[in-house]
């Protein structure tokens, strides 16, 4: 290995932080689902990042990020051919877009299924229905 001692400490930590914050997402919050209260709760909402956020974006796609970086560290530091760099870099090179796609959910982006828990899409969904209720009985008050 080509890397100081804090650059494997740094990679090393990243990989672990990566996985812990991983674990930690799959099963408190990916397994159990919340309720529409809490997925409209604003708390956080004077610095911009709600705890809906920080628990549906910030701690999986971050953790993800984190995780990646350390593997990509621990690897570049390692002297292995470069056959088989390049095949080991695709699934990392895959972990890291993933990542950043699943952090666009911050910015408001409505994110599909397999970014976020199927009880999320379930609240858009009865959220979407009721807002289009509202819109044809307005639209129905209108044109009488």
């Amino acid at each position: 290995m080509s890397l100081d001692t804090t650059d494997l400490l740094l990679g090393i930590g990243s990989v672990l932080g990566g996985g812990l914050g991983w674990t930690f997402y799959m099963q408190a919050i990916r397994k159990h689902p919340e309720t529409e209260k809490w997925y409209d709760s604003a708390n956080g909402a004077e610095s911009g990042v709600t705890d809906r956020d920080a628990s549906l974006y910030l701690v999986p796609y971050g953790s993800l990020f984190f995780g990646v970086v350390g593997m990509m560290m621990l690897l570049g530091g390692m002297s292995i051919p470069e056959p088989l760099d390049t095949i080991i870099s695709v699934p990392l090179i895959a972990g890291f877009v993933i990542a950043i796609i699943g952090m666009t959910g911050i910015l408001g982006i409505p994110l599909p299924w397999p970014f976020v828990p199927r009880w999320v899409v379930d609240i858009r969904k009865k959220k979407r229905a009721r807002a289009r209720q509202r819109r044809e009985a307005k639209r129905a008050k209108k044109n009488k």
